[in-house]
C-alpha cells in the first residue's frame, strides 16, 4: 500500500501538483430527514490515480458550528460519504478538510485544503457544462436566484496545475489556462463551481473532466481541426502541404512547449499510407505523394497528432476526407493574368465608347452673346441703363426785338451805350447772332431747368428791348430773317435788322 501511496504522490509531483497544494474534490449536500450527507469523490479516484493506490485511505473532517464529525474512505469504495445531525432551528452549514495523514514517502506527506463554509442555504449551480470549439475551450452553468452579493468560484484542477477565479457572470473562458503550456494541453482537467453568498457559499458542483491528450482518461476527450490543405498536382503524382499547427494556432504558438515538439502526419492513398513530419521550426508541412501514372490524383484520408518531444502524449486533430489535386498554381497564375489583361481591354474599350456616345448625344449649350458696345452718348438699345424718353425741343421763332445786325458800327455802339444799355444786354443779344444759343440747348443734357432759363432769359430781352425802344428805337434800322441751327440738326426762325 505504500509503495502505491508513493507512486500517487511521485505521479502528481510529476504533474506538476506540489504537496500540500491539493484542493479538496467538490462537496455535495442531501438533506434526509433530520440530517444532512456529505458526500463526495475520493481524491485518489477523484485525480485520476492508478489502480494500485486502491488501498489507501482517505481521512476526512466534517465541521459544523457545534461540533467536528470524522469519517473515512478507501479508493476502492470511490465515494466518501458521511451523515451529519443538525439541531431544529440551526443554519446547516459544513467545512471539509482532510489528508492521508500517516502515508509518507520520506519527509513528503500530502493534504486537502479547507473547503470553507458550506450551507444547504445557498442555492447551489446546476447544469455545469463543457464547451469545446477547436482551441475555445469554456464552462458554463445556470443559477436560478442570483441576489446582488452572488459571484461564482471556478476552480480548474488537473494533473497540470490549478486556477481557482471569481466571476458574476454564468460562464468562464478557460481557453488561456489550457493552452498556456505544453504540460497543459497535454494534461488532464476538471472543473466545479460554487455559488457565494457573504461568508456562505453552495456545494460545489463539477463538470465533466475532459482533455486534449489522448493518452489519458477522461470523460470528454477532444481534438484540434486540420489548417487549410493543399493538394497539387505534379509530374509524379501530387504535393500535399498545409501550415505548421504550431505556428498556423496562435494559441499554439505562444504556448510554451519544447523545441522537440512535431507534427507528424499520415496521408492514405491507392497507392499506400505516406507519412510526413515536420518541426516547431518549419512553417509549412509538405508531402510529396506518389500516384501512379492514369490514376485519379487523389488521397483517401489525411490524419495527424502533435506530439511533444518525448511522444510520451499527444493531442489528435480530426480527419480529413477525400482530398483531389488541383492543377499547379503556376496555370492558375498564368491564367490569372491572361484574364485580367482581357478585362482591362475591354473596360478601356466599353469607356471610350460610352465618352464617345455622350459627346455625340449631349446637346451643346449656345454661347453667350457678347455685350453690345456702348458710346458715351447713351444710346436707346444700350441694355446697361434705363431708357429715358427723348425730349422735343419745337422750333423758336425769335421776334425783331430779339434780333440785331451782327456787325455793328463804331458809331451805333456809342448810341447804344449813350441810350443807357448795359453790357449784360449786350452779352445776352450776342450769343443770338452768332449761333451760341444753338450749340448750348441742342442736346440730350437738356433738363427742366434749362428750358426756365431759356424763358426767363426771353422775357428779360424783351423788357430791355422794349426799353430800347423806348428809347427812339435807336440802333434797328432793318430785318433779315435767318436760320438757327439750335444743335443735333434742330433749325429755328430768327430774324436780324439790317
Amino acid at each position: 500500500m505504500l509503495l502505491g501511496v508513493a507512486f500517487t504522490v511521485l505521479l502528481l509531483l510529476i504533474s506538476g501538483v506540489s504537496a500540500g497544494e491539493f484542493d479538496f474534490p467538490p462537496v455535495d449536500l442531501k438533506e434526509e430527514d433530520s440530517a444532512v450527507v456529505v458526500s463526495f469523490t475520493h481524491p485518489l479516484c477523484f485525480y485520476g490515480a492508478p489502480t494500485q493506490t486502491d488501498g489507501a485511505t482517505f481521512k476526512f473532517t466534517v465541521s459544523t458550528d457545534e461540533a467536528d464529525v470524522n469519517g473515512s474512505c478507501t479508493a476502492q469504495q470511490n465515494i466518501c460519504k458521511r451523515s451529519v445531525s443538525f439541531p431544529e432551528g440551526v443554519e446547516k452549514c459544513v467545512a471539509l478538510e482532510g489528508s492521508f495523514d500517516g502515508n509518507r514517502v520520506g519527509d513528503v506527506s500530502y493534504s486537502y485544503r479547507e473547503t470553507g463554509r458550506i450551507c444547504l442555504s445557498v442555492l447551489s449551480p446546476k447544469n455545469v457544462k463543457l464547451n469545446c470549439q477547436n482551441l475555445n475551450v469554456s464552462v458554463s452553468w445556470e443559477y436560478s436566484e442570483q441576489k446582488p452579493k452572488t459571484s461564482f468560484r471556478v476552480h480548474v484542477g488537473g494533473s497540470a496545475g490549478h486556477l481557482v477565479s471569481d466571476t458574476t457572470e454564468h460562464q468562464y473562458d478557460l481557453s488561456h489556462f489550457v493552452w498556456a503550456s505544453e504540460e497543459r494541453y497535454l494534461g488532464f482537467h476538471y472543473v466545479t463551481v460554487t455559488a457565494k453568498e457573504g461568508g456562505n457559499q453552495s456545494e460545489s458542483i463539477p463538470s465533466s473532466t475532459f482533455t486534449f491528450n489522448h493518452l489519458k482518461t477522461a470523460e470528454i476527450s477532444r481534438k484540434l481541426d486540420f489548417p487549410p490543405v493543399d493538394l497539387i498536382e505534379n509530374k509524379s503524382g501530387a504535393t500535399l502541404s498545409f501550415m505548421n499547427p504550431l505556428l498556423f494556432y496562435r494559441e499554439l504558438k505562444q504556448a510554451a512547449k519544447s523545441d522537440s515538439a512535431k507534427f507528424k502526419f499520415t496521408v492514405s492513398s491507392n497507392d499506400g499510407d505516406s507519412e510526413g513530419a515536420c518541426t516547431a521550426q518549419e512553417k509549412i508541412c509538405k508531402l510529396n505523394i506518389l500516384i501512379p501514372e492514369g490514376a485519379e490524383k487523389c488521397v483517401k484520408t489525411l490524419k495527424g497528432w502533435l506530439f511533444e518531444g518525448s511522444e510520451v502524449g499527444y493531442v489528435e486533430f480530426r480527419e480529413m476526407g477525400l482530398l483531389c489535386a488541383s492543377k499547379s498554381k503556376e496555370v492558375h497564375v498564368l491564367l490569372l493574368v491572361i484574364l485580367l489583361f482581357v478585362f482591362a481591354i475591354v473596360s478601356s474599350v466599353i469607356i471610350i465608347v460610352i465618352c464617345k456616345v455622350k459627346a455625340w448625344t449631349l446637346n451643346v449649350p449656345p454661347k453667350p452673346k457678347p455685350l453690345i458696345s456702348l458710346q458715351p452718348n447713351h444710346k436707346a438699345g444700350d441694355l446697361r441703363y434705363a431708357p429715358v424718353s427723348r425730349t422735343v425741343i419745337s422750333p423758336v421763332t425769335l421776334t425783331d426785338k430779339l434780333c440785331k445786325n451782327p456787325s455793328v458800327s463804331s458809331g451805333e455802339e456809342d448810341d447804344l451805350q449813350d441810350s443807357g444799355v448795359d453790357s449784360r444786354r449786350r452779352l445776352l443779344a450776342r450769343p443770338y447772332a452768332e449761333g451760341g444759343l444753338s450749340e448750348g440747348y441742342g442736346r440730350h443734357e437738356d433738363s427742366a431747368d434749362d428750358s426756365e432759363k431759356t424763358e426767363i432769359v426771353s422775357m428779360d430781352l424783351e423788357e430791355e428791348e422794349v426799353e430800347v425802344e423806348g428809347e427812339g428805337g435807336s440802333g434797328y434800322e432793318r430785318r433779315h430773317i435767318c436760320q438757327v441751327d439750335m444743335g443735333n440738326g434742330d433749325m429755328a426762325t430768327g430774324c436780324s435788322e439790317g
